[in-house]
């Protein structure tokens, strides 16, 4: 799927996107609240700007991607693969990331506040300037230099 068609079908009211392959679409700054990407490839996607909140990303691929300053808060995001992802100044307040691979993520300046990172692993990912009141850390695994 290319991102124009995307962008008609969401447009037609159109939610659910499960296991489409948008790797290496350009996505930014488009409005996509409640989208269902479920176990979607969104691999190397450029999604800075972007507004996904409460949406259903469980199991996407989302591996080196942009979500510079993207909006996901409340966004269920259990059993991501966020490998290498910039997620720079992203607000992801609310959201699940239960067991999501965030190996060697970019969460500089991210906001964390009430996120459930429970068994996550965030080995190599930067934190640095996160905001975390309220998270769940709960069987995590976090880099030593964090800890």
């Amino acid at each position: 799927m290319k991102a124009r068609e995307l962008i008609d079908r969401y447009n037609q009211g159109f939610r659910d996107f499960s296991e489409v392959d948008l790797s290496r679409e350009n996505l930014s700054g488009l409005g996509l609240t409640a989208i269902d990407f479920t176990n979607a490839n969104l691999r190397e996607v450029n999604l800075s700007c972007s507004t996904l909140n409460e949406g259903n990303l469980y199991n996407v691929n989302l591996n080196t991607a942009v979500l510079y300053r993207a909006s996901l808060s409340d966004v269920n995001l259990c059993e991501a693969n966020l490998n290498g992802a910039s997620l720079i100044k992203a607000d992801l307040h609310g959201a699940r990331l239960e067991r999501a691979n965030l190996r060697d993520a970019d969460l500089t300046g991210a906001n964390l506040n009430a996120v459930s990172l429970v068994n996550a692993d965030l080995t190599g990912a930067n934190l640095s300037c996160v905001s975390l009141v309220g998270a769940n850390l709960e069987g995590a695994n976090l880099s030593e230099e964090f800890l």
